[in-house]
């Protein structure tokens, strides 16, 4: 027997990627639906491109007739309605029965049920129903002690058709955003690149684990550069970092408003922290005008610049 060939072995350590229960992160399926209905870590975001379809303006928990319905939204491709049920654990009658009552209930042209499994009745189910209903199975991983990280598997996708104009044209008015906004800030020494989403860039704040978010954010319309302070599995260590650099809030606040406008926000989330400065972004990407464009490039470079001032204080802090 020949020997192996060793010449190319793998010389680092690899380790096993663990499977987390969503509910020992989130206390329970409302606290999941608020933090995708939010787009808090791009959740949203990323459900849209999972499943191929925009979704924007989403209602949490929205009253309609009898029921209280998980999250209501519109699809940005078509103009149509959209709910999504969210349930932990795997598919069962129950949530079959209410994503079918609500998508009649509202007069949804898709439905999307998010759980952590499906049985293979319910799936067939759906299939019978032939209503546009995603199945679509949310996991939660982590590597060691690593922060943790979503990802949403879909398991049945409904046969309906988009028009190439629809799915391209949104996704183009993106990249050429994103591309005159990465030249805007490269005398900054600030790169850019894609993050959860089309609809956002990240870049590297100098600390791991650390990083700055720039971009839309069509579900509470806004547009925004964030802070997200996501170091480990323990929110303590994030909320403590966040609570160290508040001892800096009035003179950052102050160099940032001085020449910036818009809404700084310091929060504390569940498993991270964030410092979030904002402006009001009505508009759709495919609305925008090139006057609309240069603004939001202005502001993007101003706030930029000035939102780096946390990269000094963070090389000062020791958690």
């Amino acid at each position: 027997m020949k020997p192996k060939n060793t010449t190319n072995r793998i010389t680092t350590n690899l380790v096993s990627l663990k499977r987390i229960k969503p509910k020992t992160v989130f206390d329970d399926e409302r606290e999941l639906t608020s933090y995708i209905s939010e787009n808090e870590f791009g959740m949203l975001n990323a459900l849209s491109e999972s499943i191929g379809l925009t979704i924007i303006d989403t209602e949490h928990q929205k009253f309609s007739g009898r029921y209280y319905e998980d999250i209501t939204g519109t699809i940005q491709e078509t103009g149509d309605k959209i709910i999504i049920e969210v349930q932990f654990g795997t598919s069962n009658h129950d949530h079959l029965g209410k994503i079918v009552t609500y998508s009649a209930a509202e007069d949804a042209r898709f439905a999307v049920w998010i759980a952590e499994k499906f049985n293979e009745e319910h799936i067939t189910a759906l299939d019978i129903i032939q209503l546009n209903i995603f199945a679509v199975e949310f996991r939660i991983y982590q590597i060691n002690d690593s922060p943790y990280a979503f990802d949403y598997n879909v398991v049945r996708r409904p046969e309906f058709t988009l028009t190439e104009k629809q799915k391209t044209e949104k996704k183009i008015a993106y990249e050429n955003y994103f591309s005159l906004l990465s030249d805007a800030l490269a005398p900054l020494h600030v790169h850019i690149k894609p993050a959860v989403g089309q609809h956002v860039m990240m870049f590297n704040s100098g600390r791991s684990n650390i990083f700055y978010s720039i971009g839309f954010n069509p579900t509470i319309k806004k547009y925004s550069i964030d802070l997200i302070i996501h170091t480990t599995q323990s929110p303590d260590k994030n909320h403590a970092i966040l609570h160290e650099l508040e001892k800096y809030k009035t003179d950052i606040e102050k160099v940032v408003y001085d020449d910036v406008d818009g809404e700084m926000v310091w929060e504390e989330l569940p498993v991270a922290a964030r410092v979030r400065l904002s402006i009001p972004c009505e508009k759709q990407i495919i609305e925008l005008t090139d006057e609309d464009k240069i603004h939001l490039i202005d502001w993007s470079r101003k706030a930029v610049e000035k939102m780096l001032h946390f990269k000094k204080i963070l090389s000062k802090i020791h958690i």
